[in-house]
């Protein structure tokens, strides 16, 4: 079916005028207002890409997205909130262990114990874990990559996953392989509604999984500018002033992060010397 900006599509770039965008919203806002207005976010996006470039600069009106009467009639965008509460976390733990499927388990649990974005943990390969000096480098969405510390619980949880081989015979690239499109996992939805129903937690995103450590960070009494840098925000300044950290002095404050949200999972976690040989104990 056609999406919404469909419509769009035949005009040419010198004919999307405020009015021609203002006319097409309100006829796609009767079918759904929020998929119209997330179509022209989009689509505000690609004039912003064309008005960067020289041989498109001269054909389109930036500012044709930002009619007055299209920005009165887009819906109000409520700002989630949702998070894990601190009693909440050992709740979380079973219900992860409680999947029986421990690939999709360790990427609901790294990305709760690294604040990383959940395309950002789906895309991670094998080639972008670093047992030996402890590091992950992940695809980020504001620099093309950021290399964080591995801190020792996740460290044994990636190591013991299982290797999946392919048709072919080779091992897939992937940490978080699955038969989907793509050879990875692409939308963890249903087993996060599986795990927020043995918890008996309600209101969860998966994005909520990265406000979570972002607060449990808090708590766990890291830095502002730390925990910043360890989510891949934009630089900014924040209430230290945002100073990049290198991932040896990042370590202390995620393995600090990671030994708060373990212990309110109740996991007592023995690390050893190699990753692949650490001991996990559930708490009675």
């Amino acid at each position: 079916r056609p999406g919404p900006l469909f419509p769009l599509m035949g005009l040419a770039l010198s004919a999307i005028s405020e009015d021609v965008l203002s006319d097409w919203f309100n006829t796609e806002a009767r079918t759904s207002k929020h998929q119209a207005a997330r179509a022209l976010m989009m689509f505000r996006g690609f004039l912003r890409w064309c008005a960067a470039r020289p041989e498109f600069r001269s054909m389109v009106n930036r500012d044709a997205g930002k009619a007055a009467a299209i920005v009165e009639a887009m819906p109000q965008v409520k700002k989630r909130t949702d998070c894990l509460e601190a009693a909440q976390v050992a709740g979380w733990f079973e219900g992860t262990k409680k999947l029986g499927n421990r690939t999709l388990a360790t990427y609901l649990d790294a990305l709760l114990l690294t604040g990383a974005r959940r395309e950002e943990m789906a895309a991670l390969k094998w080639a972008d874990v670093d047992f030996r000096w402890n590091r992950l480098t992940l695809a980020d969405k504001v620099e093309s990559t950021r290399t964080i510390p591995l801190t020792p619980y996740l460290a044994q949880q990636l190591a013991t996953l299982p290797r999946v081989t392919l048709a072919d015979g080779t091992a897939s690239p992937h940490v978080f392989a699955s038969n989907a499109k793509g050879g990875r996992i692409t939308d963890p939805r249903a087993a996060m509604a599986t795990v927020k129903r043995d918890a008996g937690i309600s209101l969860l995103t998966v994005h909520g999984l990265r406000r979570s450590f972002s607060l449990l960070g808090e708590a766990a009494g890291a830095p502002a500018g730390a925990i910043a840098q360890v989510m891949g925000h934009k630089p900014s300044a924040t209430a230290e002033g945002y100073r990049p950290r290198s991932v040896d002095a990042l370590r202390p404050y995620l393995a600090q992060i990671e030994a708060h949200i373990l212990e309110l999972g109740k996991i007592q976690f023995v690390p050893k010397a190699e990753p692949a040989k650490f001991e996990l104990v559930a708490a009675a």
